[in-house]
């Protein structure tokens, strides 16, 4: 007699996931190709939104150290510009754009994953650097400087909230959210990197 099987959440839900990996497929080599092409042009897509959108906010930095007539303002400024060629030089300079003609479609899309989980996690490494210019920036005065400049009133609640230093906690805050959100992201390359093993078992 074959053993009773156990009606228990997490059996059912055990039993549930080894079927769902026995449906799985194996992918078609057409298909393997195809996704290759489509990575191959997002990777051109991104590529170039990345440096134009790059040259446009160095533009404005360079223009800020220019204009700003505050030394804390420019260091800002400037730190953020140098920050700002140093992430997307190093992010861009090594990642493989296109398939070698040697290389296997499935190792090709694995490594672009792995590529992936792995700049997601020195951005996050990396954000922390952001921290001298906002400091800077906060003994310069840069969001009443900012507050003034957009016409607010001196009297106004908003301008008291740009004088203190709650818009300088409000941007850690974000830094500590976008933090998590970087982990996240890493996380979730990963799990493609397992997907993708599955679905073309390598």
């Amino acid at each position: 007699m074959s053993p009773e099987r156990s009606n228990e959440p997490e059996d059912l839900w055990k039993r549930q996931q080894t079927n769902d990996e026995l449906m799985q497929f194996k992918m078609k080599p057409e298909e393997l190709a195809a996704m290759v092409r489509s990575r191959e042009k997002q990777n051109r897509v991104v590529r170039m939104a990345v440096l134009t959108v790059t040259a446009l906010l160095a533009l404005g930095f360079l223009y800020n150290v220019w204009s700003a007539d505050r030394p804390w303002i420019r260091f800002s400024q400037a730190w953020v510009f140098g920050l700002l060629t140093y992430l997307v030089g190093t992010g861009l300079g090594g990642q493989p754009q296109r398939k070698a003609v040697s290389e296997n479609g499935a190792r090709f899309l694995e490594r672009q994953h792995e590529e992936r989980a792995r700049a997601y996690l020195q951005l996050r490494n990396r954000l922390w650097l952001t921290i001298p210019a906002i400091a800077a920036a906060w003994l310069g005065g840069g969001t009443l400087l900012l507050a003034r400049a957009q016409g607010v009133h001196p009297t106004s609640e908003f301008h008291q909230f740009c004088a203190g230093p709650w818009p300088y906690f409000v941007t850690l805050g974000l830094l500590v959210l976008v933090w998590f959100l970087f982990g996240a992201a890493a996380a979730k390359a990963r799990r493609d990197i397992e997907q993708l093993r599955r679905s073309i078992a390598l």
